[in-house]
């Protein structure tokens, strides 16, 4: 607190001078603080964009399983029937199999 005494009466500061200084440092900290950590500032900024980033991917990968999908039903259209689809998905889905044939189960893996 010397310090500041000192500067003071070494540079007759007057006290509105003072007050206003001290008024000034005090709103910039505070909006220097709200820029960083408020609700609008820079970390909720950097959450948002790492958010967007994973919705992106998201959306991509349901596209792509849509596209596939949209492939197996155009290929099973009864102008564009593929009988081994066709049969392949049967065997998959509901289990149906031949009489003469083996049926084995593979475990999928997640990678």
């Amino acid at each position: 607190m010397s310090f500041i005494y000192n500067y003071i009466k070494k540079n007759k500061v007057t006290k509105s001078s003072f007050v206003v200084f001290f008024i000034f440092i005090f709103l910039a900290t505070y909006f220097l603080y709200n820029a960083i950590y408020g609700k609008d500032g820079y970390q909720e900024y950097i959450g948002l964009k790492s958010e967007i980033k994973e919705k992106i991917y998201i959306h991509e990968s349901l596209r792509n399983k849509k596209k596939s999908k949209e492939s197996k039903v155009m290929k099973m259209r009864s102008q564009s029937l593929d009988i081994d689809l066709l049969d392949e998905e049967v065997k998959k889905n509901l289990g149906y199999i031949d009489d003469s044939e083996i049926m084995i189960y593979q475990e999928k893996r997640n990678k």
